[in-house]
């Protein structure tokens, strides 16, 4: 699913939401009638929850929180916390390097799609597994590949019906803050996760005071 602030936002033409609510109420049908025992979801993040302190290439999420951001859900996901640790298990024996968290913040990237597929963002057990797509160096596309491979490997013995979701931006490439360029209160942000001042949030009618993430 191509996830997008816009999805929560005023301002987009409403013949395109229109057909944007079309597409997705169908894959909510789908994914209704499959109904899913387990959602696996793989997201990037737009220095909401990864900062470039740390920023692992891929990271694996044993407990995970979202955090409210452009009107999605805040608070603890349901993740499935067994199963999220024998994936991350499975991936490094098949020779991936994958980091692991039991405290993952993650954004609308990782939570508007439960949202929007499931009804609720709490709705099914998951693992949500984190992609870097925003900060420098980006891993190789064969990496992602070998990931996807490890954990489908895993998740292929599981006697379940498991869901998986990719989810990013399919036509867009939106414009993100980078140590040499960004300016103080950003470069803060970006490097050790400083919380965002009231500027840089939505105001309750949904408008955005300033940039959030890498959205416009």
């Amino acid at each position: 699913m191509s996830h997008s602030p816009l999805l929560n936002l005023p301002g987009t033409p409403r013949e395109l939401m229109a057909d944007i609510e079309a597409a997705v109420d169908d894959a909510a049908a789908f994914v209704a009638d499959f109904d899913p025992q387990l959602t696996v979801v793989f997201a990037p993040d737009h220095y909401n929850g990864f900062f470039l302190q740390l920023m692992p290439p891929f990271c694996i999420g044993t407990a995970a929180h979202g955090v409210g951001d452009y009107g999605t859900y805040a608070g603890p996901l349901n993740v499935a916390v067994d199963l999220a640790g024998e994936t991350a298990a499975a991936v490094l024996e098949h020779g991936v390097d994958v980091a692991v968290s039991a405290h993952m913040a993650v954004d609308h990237a990782m939570v508007q799609p439960l949202e929007r597929l499931l009804g609720d963002a709490c709705a099914c057990p998951v693992i949500p597994i984190f992609i870097n797509a925003v900060a420098a160096p980006l891993g190789p596309i064969h990496r992602a590949r070998a990931l996807g491979a490890a954990v489908g490997a895993y998740l292929g013995a599981l006697d379940l019906r498991v869901l998986i979701l990719g989810s990013g931006g399919l036509s867009h490439d939106p414009p993100m803050p980078t140590l040499a360029t960004a300016p103080p209160a950003i470069r803060d942000r970006i490097l050790h996760g400083t919380p965002m001042s009231a500027e840089q949030h939505p105001v309750p009618d949904g408008r955005l005071r300033g940039r959030q993430g890498g959205h416009r």
